[in-house]
């Protein structure tokens, strides 16, 4: 069952309603030249793409996700320029009041395969490298869950969903 945020309200299950951080999954099958705005251009090699943000304005998760799996006609921000020519998959999220995104970009960065394919992009608004981590082969999901708690013991819950045009779904397809 796909959700939608007026669907999840309906339903009185406000998780996704709320604010969070997620990871957002892209996978390329062939390398892509890419110029995000003002970064200008660059080449985004073959394999996957996780992008690291969060969402506490109206809608929360919901929203922020629902935006990345339909492919918007207005450049808003960096990931909208990807979200032309991938579609995002998977999703990685955290319900909680805090903004792990900076931390999260760290940790997924530090795993074995990562780099970072566009400095800057995703991280205009704060001083990270980027938000934006490129692997081969998409880690774990448990392992980077590890590694965030490892470095930061007060963690929340994490859930991984499953994208498509339609909204998102925790079973795949």
């Amino acid at each position: 069952m796909h959700t939608s945020g007026k669907h999840i309200r309906n339903n009185h299950n406000i998780w996704y309603a709320s604010g969070g951080t997620y990871i957002i999954w892209y996978t390329l099958d062939a390398a892509l030249e890419l110029t995000p705005g003002r970064l200008g251009a660059h080449l985004l090699p073959a394999g996957h793409c996780a992008y690291v943000g969060s969402a506490f304005g109206p809608g929360g998760l919901a929203a922020r996700l629902k935006h990345h799996c339909r492919r918007s006609d207005r450049l808003h921000c960096h990931i909208d320029y990807l979200g032309r020519c991938s579609r995002p998959h998977t999703a990685w999220v955290c319900r909680q009041a805090v903004a792990w995104e900076h931390v999260w970009a760290d940790v997924l960065a530090g795993m074995r395969g990562a780099q970072r394919p566009i400095p800057g992009f995703g991280s205009s608004d704060c001083r990270c490298p980027a938000h934006l981590v490129g692997f081969r082969k998409i880690p774990a999901v448990n392992t980077f869950r590890r590694r965030w708690r490892r470095a930061y013991a007060k963690t929340g819950p994490m859930a991984v969903l499953y994208l498509s045009q339609k909204g998102f779904s925790r079973q795949p397809g």
